[in-house]
């Protein structure tokens, strides 16, 4: 029995050594930002992501591993996050219905019969070279208010490449 629980006491200082020496930061060249303005208000809508002939759906969550994160909102109706990127499309069901009516996901096929827009976005802005010009260190994340800044300026594409 006490070699049982020293065993147990060593397992378990090294997996919590272990998960201390896992990195807890963010790959400034694998970070994306969107910025987008859609046609309609679909912050509540389920994103899917379509081929690029539109004529099929390409991703896709299920209901169980549905964020229920909206999409952030900035100045002048921009949007921030909350798509698939530029091949979003919007279904007519929002995240709330499809997370409480469906304990499996739909095939592709009939999450496609409920698209509502499959070309949603009025401007699609696409950042992925790292994060340093919106990044504050003293509040550990992103820094929306020189985002807004950026959108109040006029200086969008300064910093982000113009996808429509």
């Amino acid at each position: 029995m006490k070699n049982s629980k020293k065993i147990f006491i060593f397992l378990f200082f090294l997996s919590f050594f272990m998960y201390l020496s896992c990195p807890f930061y963010i790959d400034s060249q694998n970070y994306e930002l969107c910025i987008y303005k859609t046609k309609n208000d679909y912050s509540e809508n389920v994103p899917v992501e379509l081929s690029k002939d539109n004529t099929r759906i390409t991703s896709f969550s299920g209901p169980r591993g549905f964020s229920d994160r909206y999409p952030l909102k900035l100045t002048n109706n921009y949007l921030l996050g909350g798509t698939f990127g530029i091949n979003t499309g919007f279904l007519s069901i929002t995240k709330t219905e499809y997370k409480e009516n469906y304990d499996v996901a739909p095939g592709p096929d009939s999450l496609y019969a409920l698209l509502i827009d499959k070309d949603p976005f009025k401007e699609f802005y696409y950042h992925n070279r790292g994060y340093d010009v919106f990044c504050n260190e003293d509040i550990d994340g992103l820094d929306t208010a020189r985002i807004n800044d950026i959108i109040m300026n006029g200086e969008l594409e300064l910093y982000f490449e113009r996808l429509k």
